[in-house]
Order: C-alpha cells, then sequence, then structure tokens
C-alpha cells in the first residue's frame, strides 16, 4: 500500500511502515531507524504519529489499524501499551520473539544505555502459562533486566506488574 503524503511517501510492508521523502522530520529519530533511502517506523509507532496527527492522511486511524493487523493480530493491545508507556515518558523499542512485546528504557536512559525493562503484554482473561513467566524472568535476570507484565483491562486502561523472583524456583 503506497500513499502520499505531501512530500512523503509511505508503504506499509509486514516489518513497519517505510516513509521516504525529503523532509522527514527529526522527531521521527526516536520512532525509527534509516532503511533502504527512506525511513523505517515499527507499525506501532507509525499508528502513534498517525493518532497525533504528525501525519496528514486521507486515511485514519481505524483504516491503518485494520490494514496493519493482517500481519499481526495483537497490533491494537500492543499499541495501548506502547501509547500509554510513551504518553509517562519513557523510551519504548519493539521487543523481539515472541514472547517479549517491548524493551523499555529507564527515563533519560536512551541512547546512552540500554534498555533496563522488558514488558509482555497480556489482555484481561488471557491465558498466559507460568512456566512462561519463569523463563522470561529467568533470561530477564540473565540480561540484568526486570520483567513486567501489563494487563489490559476490557475498559482499555493498562496496568503494569513487576515480575521478581521469590525463593530458589529455578536455581
Amino acid at each position: 500500500m503506497l500513499i502520499l503524503i505531501s512530500s512523503m511517501r509511505i508503504r506499509i510492508l509486514k516489518n513497519g511502515v517505510l516513509v521516504k521523502g525529503k523532509d522527514i522530520p527529526e522527531k521521527f529519530n526516536k520512532y525509527g531507524r534509516s532503511y533502504k533511502n527512506g525511513f523505517l517506523l515499527s507499525n506501532i509507532a507509525f499508528l502513534y504519529l498517525v493518532e497525533k496527527e504528525y501525519f496528514h492522511v486521507e486515511y485514519d486511524f481505524r483504516d491503518f489499524l485494520y490494514k496493519i493487523r493482517k500481519h499481526d493480530k495483537k497490533i491494537f493491545s500492543k499499541y495501548l501499551i506502547f501509547k500509554d508507556l510513551v504518553e509517562r515518558g519513557y523510551f519504548v523499542e519493539e521487543g523481539y520473539g515472541k514472547n517479549i512485546d517491548f524493551l523499555v528504557y529507564d527515563k533519560g536512559d536512551y541512547p546512552d544505555k540500554s534498555p533496563s525493562i522488558r514488558v509482555i503484554g497480556v489482555e484481561e482473561g488471557e491465558y498466559i502459562k507460568v512456566k512462561s513467566i519463569l523463563e522470561n524472568l529467568y533470561f530477564s535476570g540473565l540480561n540484568k533486566k526486570h520483567l513486567i507484565i501489563a494487563v489490559i483491562e476490557r475498559r482499555g486502561e493498562v496496568v503494569y506488574y513487576s515480575v521478581t523472583k521469590f525463593g530458589d524456583l529455578y536455581e
């Protein structure tokens, strides 16, 4: 899908949204990276920028959400977490693998330090295996990061739970 926005062209890809043009605003730097003669934004960051009206586009937020949802069924849940963390002043990157949704930097740490928080997003009522939580907690401990589970309530509010080691469960 290709969209013309003043002097910028946008193409929705599976791994993000490619923005090409001469006048790409500097504020995009904290939401993406240079890529193939353009700028690649994560799908979630792009949705955030559309909602905040950094783009003047012919489609609205819902249209983009629907198109991006074809690649990621949990995109809206992830978006709610991303938006909440960004608006609280954190720098947020998409996570890696299927279990970690986001990597979060402590306030003021980006770009000098590495992210210190790993976030797993879960919708209220969704099942998550304890074994999966313990594996993520163990891996987070090895990497000196805190593990947070972000639960999206039915009303769309996000509640954060810190996961810590209790006793010698996996030593």
